[in-house]
């Protein structure tokens, strides 16, 4: 009974830990996000990778999920007296990234798989920080992009699904993915601020053909 009871607790902890995840996740998509968007529009548009793109797109983000390692999501210690305690999970090791899922509005220089009114996955790898890039939800990008090479390090992870059940959550697959070239230099807000910029990026593609 006493057995069981422990079990119930556990699974309870590991509940909480996930709740807690979530709102961690979300806050700092969005005080990230402003970061970047501020910063973004300070860079210079012979900085903009258009050689190293296979695709630049104008594109909406409109859906954030996040890909976690189910494996890294509990930790289990035990104590000096021998009971056993499940720690909350550490962001560094369960998040393997963040996907956007971006509707495509227009293709500056592309494959001919993607075109107006597709979506797209966009990755970004890692737990994310102040310094990692990061795309804010119905908000217009020109993003330049290439597909994503290595999906082997993505095996095993799930895409959380919104209602944080672990077991309503889907096997990620990572085939057809891309990701941004160049860190933030690989992402420009569409705004009436960086509009000559962006300009600029369609003339080099223009020229390049």
């Amino acid at each position: 009974m006493q057995i069981g009871w422990c079990k119930m607790i556990q699974v309870r902890q590991c509940k909480e830990a996930v709740k807690v995840m979530r709102i961690a996740i979300r806050l700092s998509v969005i005080f990230i996000g402003s970061f970047v968007l501020a910063s973004a529009t300070n860079l210079p548009a012979q900085d903009a990778p258009v050689k190293e793109s296979t695709v630049i797109a104008v594109g909406v983000v409109q859906e954030i999920l996040s890909i976690i390692r189910p494996d890294k999501l509990s930790h289990t210690r035990t104590l000096a007296d021998g009971r056993k305690i499940v720690e909350l999970p550490i962001p560094a090791e369960y998040m393997a990234g963040t996907l956007y899922r971006v509707r495509v509005e227009d293709v500056i220089k592309g494959e001919r798989k993607v075109g107006k009114g597709t979506v797209i996955s966009v990755l970004i790898g890692g737990s994310g920080s102040l310094h990692a890039l990061v795309l804010v939800k119905d908000q217009r990008f020109v993003i330049f992009l290439s597909p994503l090479k290595g999906d082997d390090e993505y095996k095993g992870t799930l895409v959380m699904s919104h209602d944080n059940n672990l077991s309503s959550s889907k096997q990620f697959n990572a085939k057809g993915s891309y990701v941004v070239v160049s860190g933030r230099a690989g992402v420009i807000p569409v705004t009436a601020t960086n509009r000559k910029m962006i300009n600029e990026v369609k003339a080099a593609v223009r020229n390049s053909r």
